[in-house]
């Protein structure tokens, strides 16, 4: 099953007009030979002075301030565009995580406590009793995304720095006897730029728990949870092979579920709390950021008609 020219149009044309420029200006640049310039230029409005990333980047929170979280968002398209270590914007960013790093507890914080004087989503409630939020109970989200960043833009890092945080990942998923969806995705992340043999570790690892974290069962795909396509994101995926006929599915279920508007609607529910006006702003760009984000899994397995 493809997704066909006319459902491609007409997610186009949601994106066209509904999606937030950061989103429309990465569109073009995958589909329509667009400019990673124009897409650096929406991404430096999310840009604070102190070099992180914030101003609702990441919709569900609207936090103006920097956060670690925010950040590694706008470091998501600096990896996908190939952006060099001699951007501006990735100086400055990498230098905000820098400065974020917490020695005592050998992690990033997600986001600040301030984070709680703007709509958000109940899970980035910053608990001031306990340890940050309930994205915080587990370590590698945000710290193995922050660190495959690092790595990526070495040049920038202080060598023993980047020796010591990679070394805490690998110990950290070694140890780990549950590893949350999220958290996979990160690790996932600082796999893919990883030497091989680190690399391998963090696979394997995670191919050990991948049956415990996959929503495999199909009838649990209408709701939120990790399907298939989320840590098997493309053929080269070590976990492809093997897992091919559920991954093949899930796509399937992917392109069946678009929307008859042309978008894919975000399948969690809960709202923000006490902002119906809020949430219901998060949701409308959260649906243009799944459908470019849709579009993009699609067409690397090649489920895009283009005849």
């Amino acid at each position: 099953m493809k997704l066909t020219i006319d459902r491609f149009k007409q997610a186009e044309e949601f994106i066209e007009e509904h999606a937030r420029e950061l989103e429309k200006t990465y569109f073009r640049f995958l589909f329509k030979k667009g400019s990673e310039h124009d897409v650096l230029n929406e991404l430096e409005n999310f840009q604070n002075q102190d070099g992180g990333f914030g101003h609702g980047i990441e919709p569900d929170f609207f936090l103006p301030d920097s956060s670690v979280m925010a950040t590694t968002v706008a470091f998501q398209y600096f990896s996908k565009l190939k952006v060099t270590s001699q951007e501006p914007l990735v100086q400055h960013g990498i230098n905000y995580l820098l400065l974020q790093y917490k020695d005592k507890e050998k992690r990033w914080p997600s986001v600040p406590p301030e984070v709680n004087q703007y709509p958000h989503a109940p899970w980035w409630h910053f608990n001031e009793e306990g340890n940050g939020n309930d994205v915080e109970q587990f370590w590698g989200n945000p710290s193995a995304e922050v660190i495959s960043y690092l790595y990526e833009y070495e040049k920038l890092v202080a060598k023993e720095f980047l020796v010591e945080r990679i070394n805490d990942a690998l110990e950290r998923i070694a140890n780990t006897k549950h590893i949350e969806f999220h958290e996979a995705m990160c690790y996932l992340r600082l796999a893919d730029v990883l030497e091989e043999e680190k690399a391998k570790r963090i696979f394997s690892k995670i191919g050990e728990h991948l049956h415990e974290i996959i929503d495999w069962d199909e009838e649990s795909w209408k709701g939120y949870g990790c399907q298939p396509y989320h840590l098997i994101d493309s053929k080269v995926s070590p976990y492809y092979e093997e897992n091919k006929e559920k991954v093949d599915k899930s796509l399937d279920f992917l392109i069946q579920s678009q929307h008859k508007d042309g978008y894919w609607e975000p399948n969690w529910s809960r709202e923000f709390e006490g902002d119906d006006q809020a949430w219901k702003k998060a949701k409308t760009e959260w649906r243009g950021i799944l459908t470019i984000g849709q579009l993009d899994l699609l067409n690397r397995f090649g489920r895009i008609d283009k005849n």
